[in-house]
């Protein structure tokens, strides 16, 4: 009885080491982030890895972006993504309006190497 119990707690505390000790999508230091239904922002000396927003969107539907991205170091892409792709990628300011053909969940996200800088994304989903 004794035995099996220590078997036991040595495999808690492996499974408790391994889980405590896996990767995470991403690396960030000193950072603030504020994301809301509509807006994703994020500030940051160190980021590299990916942050997403899913929102659902219907054929007809237009979708207003404003992005503002500013690098100080490394790259900093944002893209927004349907089940086919890439519908659209950019790593500047400005504003898009780009009309939807399929209904479906889209994907916004940014996409960070080694970057320091920021970023500010809003949208509006205009329907039709």
């Amino acid at each position: 009885m004794k035995k099996t119990n220590l078997i036991l707690l040595c495999l808690l505390f492996i499974t408790i080491t391994i889980s405590a000790c896996t990767v995470k999508e991403e690396k960030k230091n000193n950072s603030t982030e504020s994301n809301t239904e509509n807006k994703m922002e994020f500030s940051f000396e160190h980021f590299d890895g990916s942050k997403t927003k899913k929102i659902s969107l219907k054929k007809g539907d237009l979708l207003k972006v404003d992005h503002f991205i500013e690098v100080e170091k490394g790259d900093i892409v944002f893209s927004i993504l349907d089940e086919d792709g890439i519908l659209f990628e950019v790593n500047f300011e400005g504003s898009e309006e780009i009309e939807i053909f399929e209904d479906g969940e889209h994907t916004m996200k940014i996409l960070a190497k080694d970057a320091k800088g920021k970023y500010k994304i809003t949208w509006e989903i205009i329907k039709k």
